[in-house]
């Protein structure tokens, strides 16, 4: 609880600094989640950096861009290097009655070849072998066991499509990924894909998980390092959330529906 209390305190700078909404209009508050951080390294990338480094760089990127947006509020799970576990992540965009939720990472293998861009959002696994993959990297640190876990997010998938946010967040995804592969060609289309991330569970908002690339990858792990890739990755982002954004909000009212 301190840890979120002190995320949200960090956090309140970064709405000060973004474009203010019209006053008949609601601003999109967006969490950007920089995945691991603190002793959560991520994968370990081929030229020896690890995945923490390089997801909270492109989400700085990311939020330095959606600053400049009218009607978009910007909030981080983390600006630093430090801890912040799953379920606090998730809590925080709840407690701050978030509209979007980005979890940002990077991919990795035990195999130099696997490379490209997928986009994630939540589903109950066990289709589709490469994405359940993913997700259980991502969810490490999760101690609940599994038949809790099954029981829980069947009542939280039931929840978000009454809600719409189950289709809302495949709609992101779709438009996350098809930004990201516009914008850098070069990148494999990994497509849109559903699994059961932790930080996805808890979400009771539009919620989705990007996978920017492969940092194992001989180029593509080079590729995330550089300034001027992550800056790609981050503009397409950030088009991604105002193309997203202004399609949700051209509706009447946002929908007062929260739990």
């Amino acid at each position: 609880m301190k840890r979120i209390i002190l995320s949200v305190l960090l956090a309140l700078p970064l709405v000060m600094a973004t474009n203010p909404a019209s006053s008949r209009t609601p601003a999109v508050r967006v969490v950007i989640d920089p995945g691991h951080g603190g002793q959560n390294m991520g994968a370990l990338g081929a030229y020896g950096v690890y995945e923490k480094y390089v997801t909270l760089s492109i989400a700085l990127r990311l939020g330095r861009l959606l600053e400049t947006e009218p009607g978009i509020t910007v909030f981080y799970t983390r600006k630093d290097d430090v801890f912040v576990g799953l379920s606090e992540r998730a809590e925080l965009a709840n407690a701050l009655d978030a509209d979007l939720f980005v979890s940002i990472h990077c991919n990795a293998s035990e195999h130099r070849d696997p490379n490209g861009i997928e986009t994630f959002f939540l589903g109950m696994g066990g289709d589709d072998p490469e994405a359940d993959e993913v997700a259980r990297r991502e969810n490490l640190e999760t101690s609940l066991n599994a038949s809790a876990r099954d029981e829980d997010l069947v009542g939280i998938l039931e929840d978000l499509r009454k809600n719409g946010d189950q289709t809302e967040a495949a709609t992101l995804a779709e438009v996350v990924q098809r930004r990201l592969t516009r914008a850098v060609p070069e990148a494999a289309d990994r497509d849109v894909r559903q699994a059961r991330f932790t930080v996805l569970e808890k979400a009771r908002m539009p919620a989705v998980v990007v996978e920017l690339g492969f940092i194992t990858h001989p180029k593509e792990g080079l590729d995330l390092l550089l300034a001027p890739y992550q800056e790609r990755l981050a503009m397409a982002l950030r088009d991604a959330i105002s193309h997203h954004a202004v399609a949700r909000f051209a509706a009447p009212q946002r929908s007062a529906m929260r739990y």
